[in-house]
């Protein structure tokens, strides 16, 4: 299971300008690179991508740079094949942009979306995504596209192993997109409660929770239900 996030800039068309990918159970980072344009640069987005032609121009100094869409392509399908489930945010732009298909993918905001609402055309960023489910800030500046591959990550590794917790994700984004964004803090101290009630372990040594054994007991999905 491998989560696929990438940076990508404008010119005539998109362009990878970065690729990550992170091994979904390990957490190790597969791939982290620059990625050369097949196409002059009219614009690096460089307040979103945090890309610009002088962190192109190191990467390949360094040799660490990736060449066109294809060299990206490459890359990701080294660690990759059919059946590897692919795991990320809005992942039919990152196809797009390698010109790649998947079959086999878990897409957190697909998930989001559906729980709302199959037809529902609003979806939820990633940034307030990480803030509902991780209680992190991403995207605090300039984009990561590794850090956004790992939230994605562990936004679905947490929605896996507690099946309730997006059905009340659900149902306190639809009161949010009632009622506003003053409902918002309420949406994520809700989502808070949940997981500070659900068990939970703790690695070996003594620190780090770990996302996939989150259990949300019944009495607390049946206490939060009628809340």
């Amino acid at each position: 299971m491998v989560t696929v996030y990438n940076s990508w800039i404008r010119d005539t068309q998109c362009e990878a300008g970065r690729l990550s990918a992170v091994d979904v159970l390990t957490g190790e980072t597969l791939v982290d690179a620059i990625v050369e344009p097949a196409h002059p640069v009219v614009n690096w987005r460089g307040k979103i991508t945090g890309l610009s032609k002088e962190t192109l121009q190191r990467a390949k100094d360094e040799g660490t740079h990736l060449r066109g869409w294809r060299g990206a392509r490459w890359a990701l399908w080294k660690h990759i094949n059919a059946d590897t489930i692919l795991v990320g945010h809005a992942l039919e732009y990152d196809m797009q942009i390698l010109r790649m298909w998947h079959h086999n993918v878990i897409d957190t905001s697909i998930l989001t979306k559906t729980a709302m609402a199959p037809d529902l055309a609003r979806r939820w960023s990633l940034q307030k995504l990480s803030l509902s489910f991780l209680k992190e800030m991403i995207q605090d500046g300039s984009h990561c596209s590794t850090e956004d591959a790992q939230a994605a990550a562990a936004i679905v590794k947490i929605i896996v192993s507690n099946p309730g917790l997006l059905e009340l994700w659900a149902k306190d984004a639809d009161r949010l997109a009632r009622w506003g964004r003053a409902s918002e803090a309420r949406l994520r101290t809700r989502m808070q409660e949940a997981l500070a009630a659900a068990s939970c372990e703790v690695d070996g040594s003594g620190g780090g929770v770990q996302p996939e054994v989150f259990k949300l007991p019944p009495e607390t999905a049946s206490a939060l239900e009628s809340a």
